[in-house]
């Protein structure tokens, strides 16, 4: 398991791809080959694949490093509809690739995916009715929050022997997402 984690942080980079949710890729799929797609229908799209909002989140960011951009609605704003709409098109269509070799895992990605989304909606409610935090800012972090579990469920699914070795997958998933997901998100 050790050669496996050196390989993980070798791989660690602001353009690795992995699989969020095959059912998850599908719906972003099919909202961003809509013909005429709003800007609202573009950010509810991409809130249900965390790796998309990081991108978004990253590219926004970029333009403007002195202004950070924390939400979601902001990044697609700052970087416009067609920007926007052509990051998560590239992104998702990488995805799909890689998540086509990992169906043996889709229970657990769904499970992970599912925790992910009530999470941001309860981020979301609690920001909007209790504190004064945006929002969409709370549902952003929220679904960036386990990022590093989908990251780790990808190269474990490729990697059977070593989380067997360790316990299982949801064994090594819950001891190295939170390292893993910081460093990704950095």
């Amino acid at each position: 398991s050790f050669d496996l984690l050196s390989e993980i942080a070798r791989e660690l980079r602001p353009s690795v791809i992995f699989p969020i949710c095959f059912d998850a890729l599908l719906r972003v799929r099919q909202t961003l080959r809509a013909p005429e797609v709003t800007l609202q229908q573009l950010a509810g799209a991409v809130r249900v694949d965390p790796l998309l909002c990081a991108r978004l989140l990253r590219r926004a960011n970029r333009l403007r490093p002195a202004l950070p951009v924390t939400g979601l609605r902001d990044a697609i704003a700052q970087l416009g509809g067609e920007r926007s709409r052509h990051i998560a098109s590239t992104v998702s269509g990488c995805q799909i690739g890689c998540a086509r070799q990992l169906t043996h895992v889709d229970a657990l990605s769904r499970r992970l995916w599912l925790h992910t989304l009530r999470t941001a909606a309860a981020a979301y409610v609690i920001a909007q009715r209790l504190t004064p935090i945006d929002p969409d800012e709370a549902m952003t972090a929220a679904l960036l929050h386990d990022i590093g579990a989908f990251y780790l469920l990808d190269r474990l699914a490729r990697h059977p022997q070593a989380a067997h070795e360790q316990g299982g997958v949801e064994a090594l998933i819950l001891e190295w997402h939170e390292t893993i997901g910081e460093a990704l998100l950095q």
